[in-house]
């Protein structure tokens, strides 16, 4: 089922090729599908650790942008540090808001250092969206495997 699931977020988002953004949201569906009661996959921590997570990546990209002009020019090194930093405060926040989700921390970390765009944006939540949808209707039938 985790696999249909998978396919059928990168089949309807099929625009985005990032691979560390798809490399998140598939490690929600991981958690999803083999730990679903846990609270790291209720649906306000699945959603909601994404969201904070865009919300930080896209924010530290747009800082990013204002300071550097592309960060495309920046050194791998600059970069490195931002995404640090980045995911430092995406964590706090989530922890904050009580929304922790670890893949949420990738996903903030790909948008700083790949770059946010639009499309980006609306795979991740849209992804997300999808899973708290799957497993709302589907939790009483699933059973934690680990």
């Amino acid at each position: 089922m985790a696999s249909v699931v998978l396919a059928l977020i990168l089949v309807v988002e099929i625009g985005v090729s990032n691979a560390a953004i798809t490399a998140s949201i598939a490690s929600s569906v991981f958690l999803v599908f083999v730990v679903p009661h846990s609270i790291a996959s209720s649906t306000r921590r699945l959603f909601g650790g994404h969201l904070v997570g865009v919300i930080v990546g896209v924010s530290a990209y747009a800082a990013l942008r204002a300071v550097a002009g592309d960060p495309g020019t920046l050194s791998t090194e600059s970069l490195a540090v931002a995404g640090a930093i980045g995911v430092g405060v995406a964590i706090l926040l989530v922890a904050i808001t009580n929304t922790e989700h670890p893949p949420a921390a990738g996903t903030t970390l790909a948008l700083i250092t790949f770059g946010a765009n639009i499309d980006a944006v609306l795979f991740i939540l849209s992804g997300a969206a999808i899973l708290a949808v799957i497993r709302l209707v589907m939790a009483r039938r699933m059973t934690n495997l680990l």
